[in-house]
């Protein structure tokens, strides 16, 4: 997830994630799974998808969040799962160690990696 920095009537935080004017990779939460309250808000969080159940991969759940989209601290799986993919990028920065491939195959910032913005430039869905 990624706020719309040109939508200045919200901000988001952890109790709100700005529906209908976040950035997120539907593909890496197919894949993944998405968390159950996500699917049950689908026309919030897609607001220009006529028909949101068709177009994403919803029988993959996945607990990410506490209960979304009130509470979007980590739920327990969805913890594990980030300090795993955290510890990988600690092992590549600080490291010359390489990860081990069943990390590296489970890894969301390697199969889908957000590009990084030009300097003095916004953040988009791109």
């Amino acid at each position: 997830f990624t706020a719309d920095p040109n939508d200045t009537g919200c901000t988001p935080g952890p109790s709100n994630p700005c529906l209908g004017s976040t950035h997120l990779n539907p593909a890496a939460f197919d894949e993944y799974g998405w968390d159950p309250l996500m699917v049950q808000n689908a026309d919030l969080l897609f607001p220009n998808v006529p028909n949101p159940s068709g177009t994403f991969n919803f029988g993959n759940t996945f607990h990410w969040f506490r209960s979304f989209p009130t509470n979007q601290h980590s739920e327990y799986e969805g913890m594990i799962f980030k300090g795993n993919f955290l510890a990988n990028a600690f092992v590549r920065e600080f490291s010359d160690r390489s990860i081990p491939a069943a990390l590296e195959a489970r890894d969301p910032t390697v199969h889908y990696p957000w590009n990084v913005c030009a300097n003095g430039t916004m953040q988009s869905a791109q």
